[in-house]
């Protein structure tokens, strides 16, 4: 943010990033940030010959004074506060003639900090607390402007415009487009003068050295390729393998049928109109419920509250949607142990006739191919969806479903109609 006074040319920068590295952590910074432009100052504290203290900024602040900067150059401690407008504040805190980095502000610095009138006020307490632990005494360096005085009333309050306007306008904390680092050109320069004295001198041999040096360099870089599509195989069965243990398809339905045991079909004057099991998370069952003759809204606080839970109730205040935890059911998990390389061996022959099995069995189960198999390392998989019109339907498949051990559920939906019956829909997938 930029301060301008009437009348005056000079532009006060404000609000800026500090950060506190060597010079390539800095210029990492600025890459990241797309901030080229601003302040670098050797660090006051004594932690490394190193270490650079850096205001960073946009384009827009160049040729502007840094006030923090400036004010640190001057004062050793100090906690000033200004008020820009009825709704923005600056909170300048300057420790050891260094901006203060003592909180964690997101995207931002402590010690020159823009904000609400709350986060500037919270801000400018930690900082009292932190001096008052070094041992700092705060008489003499709490100081606001003038505007706000009434905000900050244990503060000393100045005459904003002449307190920044006696400051000297030292050049060195003036914004400016930061350069590339200097040392590293040097660097580059030597190593350049090195090589072409060492091409001059020994080129024949300097030749064979870079030839050898390069086949070297792609057997390596080869043999790293190889190891990563090793390894990219052996994460794909691991997943694989994963997905099966925990969705294959009749231990799922199993856990469902064992989770919808536990909900009713009315509670507290609200009933069940529909509920969806996502594999995903396991422990949870998402009901959609609809307002009885005898539900109230305040009833609909207390459905189905004997599990953990969220609920929101629709608009229209004769609906809404609860999602409860089960997290005290053990669930099943397949036993499957499934080879790299060889994972079509294991699975059973019947695996492979399931489209012809749901087709044939079309009398109870609606099934249907979503879209076409796809392969990888020689795994294949297909995304179904399968539906039933009654419960025993869902009862009976599970029993049908233990001849296909790689057939996977992402999510199980069900649906209750005016007669009370159950129909089901099973979204998932199965390897071959």
């Amino acid at each position: 943010m930029l301060l301008k006074f009437a009348g005056v040319k000079t532009q006060y920068a404000i609000g800026l990033r500090w950060a506190v590295d060597d010079r390539s952590g800095i210029e990492t910074i600025q890459f990241n940030t797309d901030l080229h432009y601003g302040v670098m100052l050797s660090i006051k504290e004594k932690i490394s010959n190193k270490l650079k203290l850096v205001a960073l900024a946009d384009q827009s602040h160049n040729k502007a004074i840094c006030l923090a900067g400036l004010l640190a150059s001057r004062y050793k401690d100090l906690i000033f506060a200004h008020r820009i407008s009825d709704s923005v504040y600056w909170a300048c805190v300057i420790r050891n003639n260094t901006v203060w980095t003592g909180a964690d502000v997101p995207k931002a610095t402590a010690g020159d900090y823009v904000g609400s009138f709350v986060s500037v006020g919270e801000i400018i307490e930690i900082a009292k607390t932190s001096f008052i632990a070094d041992g700092v005494d705060l008489q003499g360096i709490l100081m606001c402007s003038d505007t706000a005085s009434e905000d900050f009333p244990d503060f000393q309050a100045v005459d904003f415009f002449s307190f920044i306007t006696k400051l000297k306008k030292d050049r060195a904390y003036t914004v400016r487009y930061l350069q590339p680092s200097k040392i590293l050109y040097r660097k580059i320069a030597v190593l350049v003068v090195v090589i072409i004295v060492s091409i001059s001198t020994v080129y024949y041999v300097q030749q064979q050295r870079l030839v050898t040096r390069l086949l070297y360099q792609q057997q390596i870089e080869q043999e790293r390729q190889r190891q990563l599509a090793i390894q990219e195989k052996a994460n794909y069965f691991t997943k694989i393998q994963r997905t099966i243990q925990t969705k294959t398809g009749y231990v799922v339905v199993k856990n469902v049928l064992n989770i919808l045991n536990l909900i009713p079909l009315q509670s507290q004057g609200w009933n069940l109109a529909s509920a969806t099991y996502i594999t995903q998370t396991p422990h949870n069952m998402r009901l959609r419920l609809t307002r009885s003759d005898y539900g109230t809204l305040d009833s609909f606080l207390y459905a189905y509250s004997k599990t953990p839970m969220n609920g929101v109730i629709d608009s229209d205040n004769n609906s809404g949607v609860k999602t409860l935890a089960f997290n005290r059911i053990a669930l099943n998990e397949a036993n499957i142990e499934i080879p790299e390389n060889n994972l079509t061996q294991s699975i059973p022959t019947e695996s492979y006739r399931l489209i012809s099995y749901m087709q044939l069995s079309k009398e109870l189960y609606n099934f249907k191919v979503k879209s076409k198999s796809s392969s990888r390392y020689g795994v294949y998989s297909t995304e179904f969806q399968i539906a039933g019109e009654k419960l025993w339907q869902l009862v009976q498949f599970e029993s049908v479903l233990k001849r296909f051990p790689t057939l996977v559920i992402k999510s199980i939906t069900f649906a209750v109609d005016n007669d009370y019956d159950m129909s089901w829909t099973i979204e998932g997938e199965i390897y071959a």
